[in-house]
């Protein structure tokens, strides 16, 4: 059997038959551009965030971990924390800007205004 691999079809044999072409990328192109957009958006997030503050502090949260609660996972690696924490923190050392990492144990039960405890705190009124 010989194949001849070609573009108008992916392979024609020497018995005759062709294989079509399946364009993967043709077909995944507008996809493709916007997963991109959405891309740059994490960018230009991260690029602004670097700009306008010396110091950022990030919840060090162990991605990996909370990523195995499998009612969570989906949302946790919908968001992107990963690729944001990676986008902003090589972006701070080349701009000369601090990214820090704090522990994430209570971060949510003080406000963010005056650093009062809130003791009866649950996760509907984060």
């Amino acid at each position: 059997m010989g194949i001849d691999v070609g573009i108008s079809a992916l392979l024609t044999m020497s018995d005759g038959d062709k294989i079509e072409n399946p364009k993967f990328y043709r077909a995944n192109q507008i996809r493709l551009r916007v997963l991109q957009r959405q891309l740059a958006r994490a960018h230009k997030l991260s690029h602004g965030l670097v700009k306008d503050f010396d110091l950022i502090a990030l919840e060090d949260l162990r991605i990996r971990n909370m990523t195995r609660n499998r009612h969570l996972s989906k949302s946790i690696l919908d968001s992107g924390w990963s690729i944001f924490r990676q986008f902003l923190t090589y972006k701070a050392v080349s701009a000369g800007r601090e990214v820090i990492a704090v522990k994430p144990a209570y971060t949510s039960k003080y406000c963010s205004n005056c650093g009062v405890l809130f003791q009866d705190f649950d996760l509907s009124t984060r």
